[in-house]
């Protein structure tokens, strides 16, 4: 494949990207061997899919790093906006930086996803334990779909092979091999900026809330 296929040209007098034979690239770089290649999961998705290959966690910062493998190049004109998947709200987690952003020459190493939970490990851990206890002298149990029953399910496991503490990795939001979030390429508009006395009369009124309910 020629490498003339991944040159772009700015077209200057109406400030629009030429790209060679009609196609847009993004240059993806292999940074480890079980990277997995960012793709659209159904046909006319705004959002490629990111895959961990490995995740760590910051202990300062009480944060999971992340890692998918890949440095990218993003054409001339063009940028990278990170979001959590869909999926994201049956955790606890967030995009720590939400939105991520990738520039086209700002960046050149590995694309890194930090999410951080809403409630400490310790704290889960915590209040697992408490409400196993109370739990368990009513003779009910947990619903594992929230953080709470995960983590006592997790406590549970742990107990049964003699450990009494978690480890800040069980409450890692993913796991490697999980999709850990969504990458949308997008076009990048520049403006210029003009300081005027006056601004156009508004459509609507002021302030939050100005279009009704």
């Amino acid at each position: 494949m020629s490498k003339d296929i991944y040159r772009m040209s700015s077209n200057q007098e109406n400030n629009t990207i030429k790209v060679p034979n009609g196609e847009l690239f993004l240059k993806l770089k292999k940074l480890h061997d079980d990277a997995v290649v960012p793709s659209y999961a159904n046909e006319g998705d705004m959002c490629m899919d990111l895959t961990a290959v490995d995740v760590e966690y910051d202990a300062e910062c009480d944060r999971y790093i992340y890692h998918t493998g890949w440095a990218m190049e993003v054409p001339l004109g063009y940028g990278i906006n990170l979001f959590p998947r869909s999926k994201n709200v049956k955790t606890d987690c967030y995009l720590a930086n939400s939105v991520g952003k990738v520039d086209a020459y700002g960046y050149r190493k590995e694309v890194l996803v930090v999410y951080k939970n809403r409630t400490s490990w310790e704290v889960r851990q915590m209040l697992a334990e408490w409400n196993l206890m109370k739990n368990a002298s009513k003779g009910l149990d947990f619903d594992k779909d929230t953080p709470i029953g995960e983590t006592v399910k997790k406590l549970r496991e742990n107990a049964k092979n003699g450990k009494t503490t978690m480890h800040p990795m069980d409450f890692a939001p993913y796991k490697i091999g999980d999709r850990i979030c969504q990458m949308e390429v997008v076009r990048i508009v520049k403006v210029d900026r003009q300081v005027v006395d006056k601004l156009s009369d508004p459509k609507r009124g002021e302030g939050f809330g100005s279009s009704g309910d």
